[in-house]
């Protein structure tokens, strides 16, 4: 690993930020955390790789995700949507899911099908394509406003 030397605007110091590879602009895409003083952020950056460069991701959007810290999240390269499902924030544990597109700057909240995961935060997350090609989300364990569980969502 190297250190990487600061340039430019930075993110503030954080913890419980989630963040995905984006290959169509060889860069990382970071959301959200708590500054563990009880603040939490719901910002979006992104780090080129090749300008080894941090940029703030402002939405154009009315629509804006409320602030939250231990999510998951997913990076469709295809369509270079970056999705976050649940979390905690100022309004308690969240379950929904939100899309932000990378080509036009716009966040989205989605309507969820199926058993929708209770609330949680601090919870595994993967995704994964079957053998058709069909993508499944897969969310397990966590903390809900009951305790910790160890429920599996596919």
């Amino acid at each position: 690993m190297t250190l990487i030397p600061e340039f430019g605007t930075i993110p503030q110091i954080r913890q419980f930020c989630t963040m995905k590879y984006h290959n169509n602009s060889n860069s990382m895409i970071m959301f959200g955390g708590n500054n563990g003083q009880g603040d939490n952020f719901g910002d979006l950056w992104k780090f080129d790789l090749e300008k080894m460069q941090w940029q703030e991701l402002k939405s154009s959007s009315f629509e804006a995700i409320p602030d939250r810290f231990s999510v998951s999240s997913y990076m469709d390269q295809s369509n270079n949507e970056f999705y976050i499902f649940g979390g905690n924030s100022k309004n308690g544990i969240q379950n929904d899911l939100w899309k932000f597109s990378l080509d036009s700057f716009q966040w989205k909240s989605l309507i969820t099908q199926g058993d929708v995961p209770p609330p949680r935060y601090r919870h595994a997350y993967n995704e994964f394509l079957d053998s058709e090609g069909k993508l499944f989300f897969v969310v397990f364990g966590g903390y809900t406003s009951l305790s910790y569980d160890n429920e599996l969502f596919l």
